[in-house]
């Protein structure tokens, strides 16, 4: 019988987490956009980048230089 192993720490990152968090929520939610400075991947991203940090659309946005928008993004 072979004994406990030792396990190696496991490093998540949103490099690693994020599209497959994106593959999942797109199963349970319809959610869409076609414009021209918001698609529908960035307003995934935006909002699972807000809802992992805590914080809000509007502060999310203000603090990314290249997020569209807050009032693009709710409408």
């Amino acid at each position: 019988m072979r004994g406990p192993t030792q396990c190696q720490p496991i490093n998540l990152t949103d490099e690693h987490t994020l599209p497959d968090t994106m593959t999942i929520v797109r199963q349970h939610f319809t959610l869409s956009a076609a414009g021209d400075t918001c698609q529908t991947d960035d307003l995934w991203r935006i909002l699972l980048a807000a809802a992992a940090r805590h914080t809000t659309i509007e502060a999310l946005c203000a603090d990314l230089l290249s997020a569209p928008d807050s009032n693009t993004v709710r409408g």
